[in-house]
């Protein structure tokens, strides 16, 4: 067989036209769409990893908030409940300065009833003592007991302080009482030490007081003085106010 070169020539001519026409027409082509997909798979890549480091990034901050937000929480509570127990410390405090003072008041209010009643029944036992004394003292006054309390009187008067007897010398006259009429004598023993204790001449003036029971009473303006059983049962059934 015998070859012909021109149609092999143009064999190879053709043949490289159509390497060309593919080349230019659908390999290109191919190429371009195959790295316009690999473009866009690249793309998405980049966009899911960057979705995926923002979703993680947004988790590690939603973890920190949750770890800050449960310490906040924490410390919330510790601040809660020490403010309560200030709080419930502070009421009890309070509650129990109450209670003391209440318990006070009740204290104070018993004494003062038991003051007031022991001061109640020591002057009723004082009055129905000297009372008593009266009823039982009464039947043995007479004219012998009265002189020698006067005797008493007289004995006791001249030793009195000077300040005990201001009030007899800066008074007026002086009146002598007595439960029974008194003898001569003892007026003059009377008149005689009170002028004396007077300091200068007085007019004395005798009169007779049945409630005196037995004793003297001296008088001289303002001033009183003396010794009988009536102002000694008196002087006794006061004496709890002294």
């Amino acid at each position: 067989m015998e070859l012909d070169w021109t149609t092999v020539a143009l064999e190879i001519i053709n043949f490289i036209i159509l390497v060309w026409l593919l080349k230019r027409f659908l390999y290109r082509p191919v190429l371009n769409i195959v790295e316009q997909r690999q473009a866009n798979i690249k793309a998405s890549l980049d966009q899911a990893r960057d979705a995926q480091e923002q979703a993680d990034a947004l988790k590690r901050q939603y973890t920190e908030r949750l770890q800050t937000w449960e310490q906040e929480k924490q410390e919330a509570r510790h601040k809660l409940q020490e403010e309560l127990a200030r709080e419930k410390a502070g009421k009890l405090e309070s509650l129990r300065i109450r209670l003391d003072q209440e318990v006070d008041k009740a204290r104070a209010a018993r004494d003062s009833q038991n003051q007031q009643w022991r001061r109640e029944t020591t002057e009723q036992a004082l009055q129905m003592g000297a009372g008593f004394a009266s009823t039982l003292l009464q039947p043995l006054a007479d004219p012998h007991l009265e002189e020698r309390l006067i005797n008493l009187f007289c004995q006791r008067v001249s030793a009195w302080p000077p300040e005990r007897l201001s009030g007899l010398r800066n008074g007026g006259d002086i009146e002598i009482s007595t439960a029974y009429p008194l003898q001569e004598s003892d007026q003059r023993r009377l008149q005689e030490t009170l002028q004396t204790l007077a300091t200068d001449h007085r007019s004395v003036l005798f009169q007779q007081d049945a409630s005196l029971l037995a004793g003297v009473r001296i008088a001289s303006g303002g001033w009183t003085l003396g010794l009988n059983l009536a102002d000694e049962l008196r002087g006794f059934a006061e004496s709890y106010h002294e």
